[in-house]
């Protein structure tokens, strides 16, 4: 999908070989995806037999308990499968739409008069800030003016940004700086501190690609489009930890944000790389923030919010409430440092999944689905509310138990075969997603590990994250 996309615009080809392209691509994600579909054919009729076989071990003195639990886990497992199986035939079926898409001016550099600022919240990035102003500055696409937000940093961000500020003749770049105050905070001061008529938020660790905003601009041309998501891809592949991170942002974000798309409502515009309208933006700070709240005795102006954890999540799901589409654009990239110790993962992702926690909690709660967001938004929360965030990590949890009771049972052949299987649907969609989103495709050799590091690293982390929200404990960075 996104390759043709690059081609066309980097360098123009004659029309009967970009179809040729496109047919190739078509014909490797159909292939692809028949497989994937075939292995989780074959894992749901494994599940069956084991299933069935279960009332034969009742007899070997094994309690009922024991044997509740893997019903419980296999069952989950098929529902699993058709959640997935769901999402990867509607991300297939956008990208082979895109792939044939008649409209290659939308992948096409911009030649739009509409203005982009960026806006760069920064707290402690010294050691990247400089690159990722370089980075903005290198755009292919006519930048208004760059906003960088020093949030109270305690190395020298905030003189490196000055100094890099103070370097630049062809974009005006201002650096404002205020006491620690959080993320949100920082994008709202930014924001308002802005002129353009599109507002691109960017992390400080980001680098952007220099045609992203021509790729992405485009997409306004459409005036019910409200904010435009790029891909993140993984810049610091060093490591296991790093390169399984950079894995699951191609394929469970990359085939979640396709499927998305298909519907306008990608539910997270992510922090490393999101396009907005101004006037949404405007739009949610009239919707949701007229009544002047305060957050520690500070009036929130919005359109960020200091509730959540994962207050790009949340900005996302109030512009889909109030009826504005969100698409994604995998061929504008920006290329972000993701954690490579063990630490540093599991303290970002439980600031995730509790900030996703929140976020749900505030959809149904507020009864934000009523202010004029579509069916296909609360269906997709639906699918993330309670799919992903939920029923996952529960059948994490029994899947584990289930694996260790099949060991001592001496089961190593029938659990190897469900693994193999397993290993097949991901690495099937790994090449799917890999292939589409232009990434290194050395990463699918991965696939084995990725159920493992989903079931025993980021189960355990949301074990934490869901004990600490229902207990209510309060939050902290």
């Amino acid at each position: 999908m996104t390759q043709p996309a690059t081609k066309i615009a980097a360098t123009p080809v004659p029309e009967v070989a970009d179809d040729q392209v496109q047919m190739t691509e078509i014909v490797i994600y159909s292939l692809v995806m028949a497989t994937m579909l075939g292995a989780i054919a074959l894992l749901f009729s494994e599940l069956m037999t084991f299933s069935a076989s279960l009332d034969a071990l009742s007899n070997v003195s094994l309690s009922d308990s024991y044997i509740l639990i893997a019903r419980l886990a296999a069952g989950i497992v098929i529902l699993l499968l058709l959640k997935e199986a769901g999402v990867a035939l509607l991300a297939y079926r956008q990208m082979v739409l895109t792939a044939t898409a008649s409209t290659p001016e939308l992948r096409a550099p911009a030649r739009t008069g509409k203005t982009v600022s960026i806006i760069v919240p920064a707290y402690n990035e010294a050691e990247t800030i400089e690159r990722t102003l370089a980075s903005l500055l290198k755009s292919s696409y006519p930048i208004l003016d760059i906003v960088i937000v020093d949030d109270g940093s305690t190395d020298e961000t905030l003189a490196k940004a000055q100094t890099a500020a103070a370097r630049s003749t062809r974009v005006p770049v201002t650096v404002l700086t205020q006491a620690n105050g959080g993320k949100w905070r920082a994008l709202n001061r930014g924001i308002a501190a802005s002129k353009g008529e599109l507002v691109l938020c960017v992390d400080a660790d980001s680098m952007i690609d220099a045609d992203a905003l021509s790729i992405m601009v485009p997409h306004f041309d459409d005036a019910g489009v409200a904010a435009v998501c790029g891909q993140v891809s993984v810049r610091n592949k060093r490591g296991l930890i790093a390169r399984l991170q950079a894995l699951e942002y191609v394929v469970a974000n990359g085939s979640a944000r396709t499927a998305q798309s298909g519907d306008g409502c990608v539910l997270i515009v992510p922090g490393p790389i999101g396009l907005f309208r101004r006037a949404i933006l405007d739009q949610v700070r009239q919707t949701f923030f007229a009544d002047g709240e305060t957050w520690r005795g500070e009036v929130v102006t919005g359109p960020f919010s200091p509730h959540t954890f994962a207050e790009d999540f949340e900005l996302s799901v109030m512009i889909g409430s109030i009826g504005g589409r969100v698409v994604y654009e995998p061929a504008a990239k920006a290329r972000t440092m993701v954690p490579e110790t063990l630490r540093e993962l599991l303290s970002q992702r439980y600031r995730w999944i509790r900030g996703s926690m929140q976020v749900n909690a505030r959809f149904h709660d507020l009864e934000w689905s009523s202010k004029g967001g579509s069916g296909a938004l609360r269906r997709w929360m639906t699918i993330a509310g309670i799919g992903d965030l939920y029923v996952v990590p529960i059948a994490g949890l029994l899947l584990m138990a289930t694996a260790v009771w099949a060991l001592l049972l001496g089961e190593v052949a029938s659990l190897l075969s469900l693994w193999i299987l397993v290993w097949l649907i991901h690495a099937s969609a790994a090449i799917m997603f890999i292939r589409s989103h232009g990434e290194d495709l050395s990463l699918a050799l991965l696939s084995p590990l990725q159920s493992l590091y989903g079931a025993v690293i980021l189960t355990g982390v949301w074990t934490h994250a869901f004990i600490d929200q229902v207990t209510g404990r309060a939050m902290k960075w």
